[in-house]
């Protein structure tokens, strides 16, 4: 709970050195100057004499005084008179005003407190006494001035701001004040908002929940940070986010409400969730999509993979037959694979492709891959050779047909941006004893 009893606004405005102007209207000179020797030795007061009661309101225009010592026996005005002409000009209700006589009359000292004097003394006190009633009156205004400019900077502040504000007092939970804001926010006047309480800002369905956040507030003086809804009185229920605060003012406690329309927010996130909805419905059909592919697609491969191995019957076929078939039995192979790949797609999206390790014979795989590429090598002009090492091994483990789809999509490029010359796949031993991976 922010506590502002313990604010001293003067603290802003006024350093330890301040020098605070005291205004004399007085027709006797030597009063002037014997507050002037009671004066001497404090550095922080100032005094300013006026003689003529009827110059007093052009010289406090000039001087904006902090008290005003004012003589009640005056000959042209006297100052109960004056007195009461100066509270009723402008700027001049809380300046202090200590009234100077030569004799304790309690009537004429009960007329003067009822004209709005704030202090009485009797011709002259005593130098510490005048220096403290001084001091004491001159600080308090100056406090008031500062206080009065805090409360006006904040309520430049609160009529000004962008989000709705709501002053509710703790003890009844109605609505004491708010600002233009929130009349756009209820379109509402301030008049019809200003008396109701707290809830009843929200619809009808939704007031048991925040009047159980609001009573939690005023009991446990509990800060609130928050979406809610408000409704407006033809029923349209606003998005909004709120923050309250408890804060003390002269004894009492208040609660700040400030609402921030999230509408174009709310509405953004609705737009963000649909795409969202969309995409992973695309998705969806994709997923959908593929699993239905893959029968489709890998039944007719199977099939000429199958018609390839009965034509490699013997009886069937001729030396070159043989190697025509068999280009077609490797290429439908390494098509199954790459398909079965390309079908494996919803499990790359998942994260959840792994490599499949297994037995296979290296120099086989470079010889399939070397027939299926030689012919599309040939027609383009480009020589493709392969340079395998031949202390090799011809057993390897690892996945055969992540390497095969690897060296697939090189030679295919390497086929495709080579204009003249030819194509080496090398496969060497390491260079360096004790690594086991193989350079190609």
């Amino acid at each position: 709970m922010a506590d502002l009893s313990t604010y001293d606004p003067l603290s802003d405005v006024m350093g330890p050195e301040e020098v605070l102007d005291i205004l004399l209207i007085d027709d006797q000179q030597i009063t002037e100057i014997l507050i002037s020797r009671m004066l001497a030795e404090s550095d922080d007061l100032t005094i300013h004499y006026c003689s003529d009661p009827r110059q007093a309101s052009e010289m406090i225009q000039q001087i904006q005084p902090s008290v005003i010592l004012l003589d009640i026996v005056m000959p042209e005005i006297d100052g109960l008179t004056l007195l009461a002409q100066l509270r009723l000009e402008s700027g001049m209700r809380s300046v202090p005003i200590i009234m100077l006589s030569t004799e304790e009359n309690p009537e004429v000292k009960a007329r003067a407190f009822n004209s709005g004097a704030n202090d009485y003394l009797i011709k002259l006190p005593d130098k510490a006494e005048m220096v403290a009633r001084l001091r004491y009156h001159a600080q308090a205004y100056q406090n008031h001035k500062a206080r009065q400019r805090a409360e006006n900077k904040y309520r430049s502040l609160f009529e000004h701001s962008r989000d709705a504000i709501f002053l509710t007092e703790m003890k009844s939970g109605r609505i004491v004040d708010c600002n233009s804001a929130s009349e756009r926010l209820m379109n509402m006047s301030r008049t019809q908002i200003i008396g109701m309480h707290q809830p009843d800002l929200h619809s009808p369905r939704d007031v048991a929940f925040y009047k159980k956040l609001f009573d939690e507030h005023i009991q446990k003086h509990k800060e609130i940070s928050t979406e809610i809804y408000i409704q407006r009185p033809d029923g349209e229920r606003i998005p909004v986010d709120v923050t309250a605060v408890v804060f003390e003012h002269h004894g009492r406690l208040f609660s700040q409400w400030m609402f921030r329309d999230i509408s174009e927010r709310s509405q953004l996130m609705k737009s963000l969730e649909e795409i969202l909805d969309v995409a992973e419905a695309a998705n969806k059909a994709k997923s959908e999509f593929l699993a239905t592919m893959s029968h489709e697609i890998r039944t007719p491969i199977n099939v000429i993979i199958g018609m390839g191995e009965l034509l490699k019957d013997p009886e069937n076929t001729s030396d070159q037959q043989k190697r025509y078939i068999n280009t077609l039995s490797q290429s439908s192979e390494a098509l199954l694979a790459l398909i079965n790949d390309i079908l494996d797609l919803s499990k790359v999206e998942a994260g959840q492709l792994q490599l499949d390790p297994i037995t296979f014979d290296l120099r086989n795989l470079i010889q399939t891959i070397e027939t299926i590429f030689s012919e599309p090598a040939r027609k383009k002009g480009l020589e493709l050779k392969v340079d395998m090492d031949p202390v090799l091994p011809d057993l390897f483990m690892g996945d055969e047909g992540r390497l095969r789809q690897i060296l697939m999509n090189l030679l295919s490029n390497a086929i495709k941006f080579t204009e003249t010359g030819n194509i080496t796949v090398r496969v060497k031993k390491p260079k360096r004893p004790g690594e086991e991976h193989m350079v190609l």
